[in-house]
Formats: structure tokens, C-alpha cells, sequence
């Protein structure tokens, strides 16, 4: 649980606010999402989240010389 904590939930909420920075319209598209397409946005917003993690984490790495 504290990994979860200190690790992978701020990892989260940065990728997010990141992805409201370089993407607004997210905004507007999570507060008008039709009911039958919840699962869809819901699924696209977590895609557009990670890949916000995988990348940072990727650079991370080749700035490291991992």
C-alpha cells in the first residue's frame, strides 16, 4: 500500500494534470460523455493517461542511460 501511495497514485493524478495541459478538450469530453459511451471514454481517458506514465517513464530511463 505504500508503494501505491508514495509511487503510482501521484504517478497518476501528474499524468492527468499533464493531459489536461496539453489536451483540454479532455475537459469538455468527460463532462459531456453520452451514457453509452462511459465505458469508451473511460477506457480512452486511461489509454491517454498511461501513455503519458510510459513515456515520462521512458525519458526518464534515457536520461538515466537505463
Amino acid at each position: 500500500m505504500e508503494r501505491w501511495a508514495e509511487f503510482i497514485i501521484p504517478a497518476v493524478f501528474k499524468a492527468e494534470d499533464e493531459l489536461m495541459k496539453t489536451h483540454p478538450e479532455w475537459s469538455e469530453r468527460l463532462v459531456n460523455i453520452p451514457e453509452d459511451k462511459v465505458s469508451v471514454v473511460a477506457e480512452e481517458y486511461c489509454t491517454a493517461i498511461a501513455e503519458i506514465i510510459v513515456r515520462a517513464s521512458e525519458d526518464f530511463n534515457e536520461e538515466e542511460g537505463l
